[in-house]
């Protein structure tokens, strides 16, 4: 998903603020997983009411399998990266941390984009912005950040 924010002025900082669709909060993760340990805690007791005495082990070790797992793709899915643009500057932070991955003039920095990145480049410098991006979101965010260098270059 890409939010774009426009200058408050017209020497201001336009911004892209790139992240991954999070279909899920963190009350309804905690709901899907609350209601898969339910079913397989069901399951598995009627097996072990049948004679199969490992049935709830197993059961518990797949449930904190799968809860361990599904939240450590939510908590991916919280990063996101943060494209400043203005007359003087284009920098992108990487979000929660803050760090500030790459900086440079705007009249300076080129966009390439193919199939599986769009890379910011200046000098010797680069960076893969919208890696958490499908293919058609990476096309936009690539034809964005070129419409906000050629209003940085105005």
């Amino acid at each position: 998903m890409i939010d774009q924010i426009a200058p408050e002025t017209a020497d201001g900082e336009a911004r892209l603020i790139v992240r991954p669709n999070r279909s899920l909060s963190a009350p309804q993760l905690v709901g899907v997983v609350g209601g898969f340990a339910l079913v397989a805690a069901s399951v598995s007791g009627v097996s072990w009411l049948q004679g199969n005495a490992f049935a709830p082990f197993f059961a518990l070790a797949e449930a904190t399998l799968l809860a361990a797992c599904l939240v450590w793709v939510w908590r991916r899915s919280g990063q996101a990266e943060v494209i400043s643009v203005s007359r003087q500057r284009l920098a992108v932070v990487g979000l929660p941390e803050l760090s500030e991955r790459f900086s440079a003039h705007p009249a300076w920095v080129q966009i390439h984009r193919n199939d599986d990145a769009v890379v910011i480049r200046c000098g010797g410098k680069q960076v893969e912005v919208g890696a958490q991006l499908s293919g058609v979101e990476r096309t936009s965010l690539a034809c964005r950040i070129s419409d906000l260098l050629r209003w940085a270059s105005q």
